[in-house]
């Protein structure tokens, strides 16, 4: 047992002696170790923020939510584009109808923003928005609830009041818009405009189809008449989200293989040299009785202290560095926000395992290193 603590100590004692007379070997296997990690995790991370990124899309979308856009000159009654073309949708939920006009609204700060009108038929969904002494409704995220602002169209002044987008309708208002009622201003409509409407599906309707077959059976109305309609849906999204789960599975494959197998081939190579400088001292240690694998478990712990230390050290450089980083994908502020699940997931900790595995893997040279006998060594 003492001879054991002796060999330990001195082992300990040794290992550091080395680390301090030849410090570009332990800054080798760190640089290598902090650069791999380093760009695996912020490969990884962004790959987290981008999903977060797609998924409160669908949810600010809606994962059922459906938006038809679509062009109507004058001739062209509203009435086909609602009872009679999606007369047979009706019960898939609730049809909310809003008219694009073909002016633009100007506001104080010289801003140009749409117009969109409202019939009877909306009214009692938009209600939250509605104002009773005022119809016209500024629809602003950014902005101050309740707040009466003046707005420009052609030269005459109209107020409105401020309001929060409702989250149905975040698909159809991606900036400011103006609300206004249906008439208001009838020679403008009467030029023609763009209807926009959002099927809000009710998930409790009797036999809802798929998101898929919704959207096919409405792109078939098109294919009957003839028409163009830009079709909106979580489809897409949802496609969009798969397709980066898949590369985000690849890449997170790819990654840990990498890192696992340049640790090991520079920790070894390095583990290599010092073993060979160090050749007679171990021969002489393993003649005076200390064993083969004492030698070999002080590298094997050398390389994992060395590999967890720095992988850790890069990880927190990442996640210190977060915002700045990640500044270059533009993505909303509240996805790019600093989170400390994405830096304890378990993709990083399959980069940790594979650092593990490559700090094992490295000390097999030396393993086969100390097959050679002593004798033949101090000869």
């Amino acid at each position: 047992m003492r001879s054991s603590t002796l060999i330990a100590f001195y082992l300990w004692k040794d290992t550091w002696k080395r680390w301090f007379e030849q410090p570009g070997s332990v800054l080798a296997r760190a640089s290598v170790t902090v650069l791999t990690v380093g760009l695996a995790t912020l490969l990884l991370v962004a790959f987290s923020l981008l999903e977060r990124s797609l998924k409160q899309q669908l949810e600010s979308f809606g994962l059922s939510s459906v938006m038809i856009n679509e062009s109507f000159s004058p001739g062209h009654s509203s009435a086909m584009t609602r009872e009679n073309r999606f007369s047979h949708m009706q019960d898939w939920g609730q049809w909310i109808l809003l008219r694009q006009l073909y002016i633009s609204a100007r506001l104080s700060d010289g801003v140009y923003i749409s117009i969109y009108s409202y019939g009877k038929d909306a009214l009692l969904p938009l209600a939250p928005l509605l104002n009773s002494e005022n119809p016209c409704i500024l629809v602003a995220p950014r902005m101050p609830e309740r707040l009466t602002v003046d707005v420009e169209i052609e030269g005459h002044t109209f107020q409105a009041v401020t309001r929060r987008p409702l989250a149905f309708l975040t698909p159809v208002f991606t900036n400011q818009v103006l609300l206004v009622p249906e008439n208001r201003f009838p020679l403008h409509e009467a030029m023609g405009c763009v209807y926009a409407t959002l099927l809000l599906a009710n998930p409790e309707g009797p036999q809802l189809p798929s998101i898929e077959d919704r959207v096919e059976a409405i792109e078939e109305v098109a294919r009957l008449d003839n028409t163009q309609l830009n079709i909106r849906s979580s489809l897409d999204l949802h496609k969009k989200l798969k397709a980066l789960q898949d590369n985000q599975l690849r890449w997170r494959l790819i990654m840990a293989a990498v890192v696992g197998t340049v640790l090991s081939l520079i920790f070894g190579t390095i583990s290599l040299l010092e073993f060979r400088q160090n050749l007679f001292i171990g021969a002489l240690l393993r003649s005076f009785g200390t064993p083969g694998r004492t030698l070999f478990l002080r590298t094997l712990l050398e390389n994992i202290f060395i590999a967890n230390l720095f992988a850790v050290l890069s990880v927190v450089l990442v996640a210190l560095m977060h915002g700045t980083l990640f500044k270059v994908f533009q993505l909303p502020r509240e996805v790019v926000r600093f989170s400390l699940s994405a830096y304890l997931s378990k993709e990083i900790a399959l980069i940790f395992l594979y650092v593990n595995i490559g700090a094992c893997l490295s000390t097999l040279p030396v393993h086969f290193a100390l097959k050679k006998p002593v004798g033949e060594i101090l000869s």
